[in-house]
Formats: C-alpha cells, sequence, structure tokens
C-alpha cells in the first residue's frame, strides 16, 4: 500500500495499480470515516454490508494476488501446515 501511495504522489497511476488496486479505495474510506458524523456519510459508515463488503473485497484480492500474481516466492506451500492437519484430520 505504501508503494501504491508513493507511486499515486508521483502521478504513475498505472504502477500504484499494480502494486495494489486497492488504493483507489482508500480516499473514500477515510472520507467516510474522517466525516461520520454527517447524516449522509454517517448512513453509510453505519452500515455493516460496506464494511463487511470491503473486508470480503480485500481479502478476495489477497488470495487473488497470492495465487496468480506471486505464485512463487510469498506463496510457499507446505505440507505441514495448520490447514493440512486439519484435512488430514478430518478427512
Amino acid at each position: 500500500m505504501t508503494r501504491a501511495g508513493i507511486s499515486i504522489l508521483k502521478f504513475d497511476f498505472v504502477n500504484a495499480f499494480n502494486f495494489n488496486p486497492l488504493i483507489y479505495i482508500l480516499p473514500l474510506v477515510l472520507f467516510i470515516i474522517i466525516f461520520k458524523e454527517y447524516s449522509i456519510v454517517s448512513k453509510i459508515y453505519h452500515q455493516k454490508i460496506f464494511w463487511v463488503s470491503l473486508l470480503i473485497l480485500t481479502i478476495s484480492l489477497y488470495v487473488y494476488r497470492m495465487i496468480f500474481v506471486y505464485p512463487e516466492v510469498p506463496m510457499n506451500y507446505d505440507n505441514r501446515n495448520l490447514i493440512e492437519w486439519i484435512k488430514n484430520k478430518i478427512l
């Protein structure tokens, strides 16, 4: 997120998107948090669906990038991990 923000400050929007596509949602979220006292923004701020959607979008993007964009280095798969242990116990 930091490299994406620095890229935006340098007006390198394509590179910012490549670093983290959610950088363009950050101003909206900050706006909602800062101006939550105002009635229109307060309705959005107090909607759980907004925050849950943002969370699902963030997690989905993370999983997508770890599988398709960075499959080798950040996501080395170890068969001795917790998920494999749980699967072996259940199955």
